[in-house]
């Protein structure tokens, strides 16, 4: 319930979460990360050090507040702004069966509508996959990527992946 408490108070309307986060930036971050965990720290110490010291900047803040604050508005409509049209390019979606996605949406349902060729993977974790199974997620990555930059340059584009 915190985690969900920390999302909802994202959403709130500028500045509100802005200045909240801003007072303690570590605690807020280490609050709704480790939270998603089940109150685990998933993050090596020079991960952690990284994350931490990017959240500390007011710009990273606001941009993660305004992505919350879309979600919770446009992004759906967005999304259905496509009339229908469907991702042709290959997709991975993998997601966490412990977290959010996987406790609270049929995520496999959702991105079949949205994508043609995409390959759905509910991924044994709680929220913070490429940190909680890194091996597991590269290896996933690499079975989509080689087939994709192949296609890619059999089309004369050498360039693109």
């Amino acid at each position: 319930m915190q985690s969900r408490s920390c999302c909802c108070a994202l959403m709130q309307d500028k500045p509100i979460p802005e200045t909240m986060i801003g007072q303690n930036p570590d605690n807020f971050w280490k609050l709704k990360c480790f939270n998603q965990e089940g109150g685990e720290n998933p993050f090596a110490e020079p991960a952690l050090a990284e994350y931490l010291g990017a959240f500390r900047n007011p710009d990273a803040i606001h941009a993660s507040c305004e992505d919350y604050r879309a979600a919770a508005t446009i992004d759906i409509r967005h999304d259905d702004e496509d009339g229908g049209r469907k991702l042709a390019m290959p997709l991975l979606a993998c997601w966490a069966r412990k977290g959010v996605i996987g406790r609270c949406f049929g995520a496999a349902a959702l991105w079949t509508q949205r994508a043609e060729n995409v390959t759905c993977h509910e991924v044994d974790a709680a929220h913070y996959t490429a940190e909680e199974i890194p091996d597991e997620i590269a290896a996933k990555m690499m079975v989509l990527l080689p087939a994709t930059a192949r296609r890619r340059r059999s089309r004369n584009e050498p360039h693109a992946l």
